[in-house]
């Protein structure tokens, strides 16, 4: 019997998250049931987000937060190294837009900086 699971992920854990989906999308198995991404260092372009979101049975949650000064300097900072474009923008600083099933909440009225997603949480949660 297959049991059904949910992810939550912060940070880079986002973007290992993203990377499991985007597999997930190729084998048309929907194992996971809802998915939970904190302050996520992954991009939030509507492309890159078209096929991992069938790989999840109910929703796609992403928390984001203008507050996010390590997310601001040193996700750019890391997109130039590697891909030489700091105009990237992550799903921590910004919503997944035109996606069905992904719901965004700004968070920045809560979160006040990177590490705080984790034990504003329960806090976060009420929201929705």
């Amino acid at each position: 019997q297959q049991q059904n699971v949910t992810l939550f992920g912060h940070s880079l854990g986002c973007r290992v998250i993203h990377s499991t989906l985007q597999s997930l999308s190729t084998d048309n198995k929907k194992i996971i049931e809802n998915c939970f991404l904190l302050g996520g260092a992954v991009e939030s372009d509507e492309i890159s987000w078209r096929h991992p979101v069938n790989s999840v049975i109910n929703e796609i949650y992403n928390f984001y937060s203008d507050n996010d000064d390590i997310l601001k300097f040193l996700y750019k900072i890391g997109n130039i190294i590697v891909s030489k474009n700091a105009e990237m923008s992550p799903i921590g600083l910004n919503p997944i837009r035109n996606i069905n099933r992904i719901e965004n909440f700004d968070v920045s009225d809560i979160v006040k900086g990177h590490m705080e997603y984790k034990e504003k949480f329960k806090l976060m949660l009420k929201n929705i």
